[in-house]
């Protein structure tokens, strides 16, 4: 079952919407760093933290419903609330991350270990509490204030989960012959890698292979032996290979 190979709009799209959260956790470090008082600190940073959020849900959406040359997500999506539009969003199609891949690309806070990632469920509680500091930065707000630094450090312990979340994670994609691998590169100019790949055969237990050999499927019995599965609902595995890596400038295939 080939696949024509193709560009998908959807998967460059999402490489452009990581760019632009490496470039917010960028500015977020800088103005971080500043020896300005922690409340001007947190005033910056804040909508830095929101755009984040916003770019997670709307990668999320374009890999569930591709693009395909439509019109853009944004205006689709721009009359909901991110909050109402991550409810939409198939768990399978959001980001699963993989720290057997490496640890996150930046480290912006030591309070947050690296094995807590922003789930879908703790985007919720991130997006309210982001959501509270701009209500009581509001002049008008009646809201008490907390205290500037405390919510400047817990606004980079959400940063750094979403940076544990994205820096090596993988995607499902609606069309299941494609399987997605995500890399956001620590070294200062690398592109954010979306390295898609294609499968080139069908479910099955055992395939063959072109010099008349096979692979099978196995499973490890009470006795110790290994036995090849016939049954589809005890396992099945497929042949991938790679239909190409996008970054924000495009797509492209290394050579063989």
């Amino acid at each position: 079952m080939t696949i024509k190979q193709r560009i998908l709009p959807e998967f460059h799209s999402y490489a452009k919407r990581l760019e632009k959260i490496k470039r917010d956790v960028k500015k977020i470090i800088r103005i971080a760093a500043l020896q300005t008082p922690a409340e001007d600190r947190l005033d910056d940073i804040a909508p830095c933290l929101k755009r984040i959020l916003e770019q997670i849900v709307y990668g999320c959406l374009e890999v569930q419903i591709p693009v395909h040359g439509k019109r853009v997500s944004t205006l689709r999506w721009q009359k909901s609330k991110a909050s109402d539009l991550v409810k939409k969003v198939n768990p399978k199609f959001y980001p699963n991350p993989l720290p057997d891949r490496g640890g996150p690309y930046v480290k912006i806070t030591s309070a947050v270990q690296d094995s807590d990632a922003l789930t879908q469920e703790k985007w919720l509680t991130a997006w309210a509490f982001v959501n509270q500091i701009q209500h009581v930065q509001n002049p008008a707000s009646e809201r008490h204030k907390p205290d500037p630094q405390k919510a400047l450090d817990d606004t980079l312990k959400w940063t750094q989960r979403a940076i544990n979340l994205l820096s090596y994670h993988s995607v499902i994609a609606t069309n299941t012959a494609f399987f997605v691998y995500v890399i956001l590169h620590p070294q200062s100019g690398h592109d954010a890698q979306v390295e898609v790949m294609e499968r080139v055969t069908s479910w099955s237990p055992a395939h063959k292979l072109p010099n008349g050999g096979a692979v099978k499927l196995q499973t490890q019995g009470a006795d110790g032996e290994w036995h090849g599965i016939k049954d589809p609902k005890e396992g099945e595995i497929a042949f991938m290979r790679l239909h190409g890596i996008y970054t924000h400038h495009g797509f492209f295939k290394p050579r063989s």
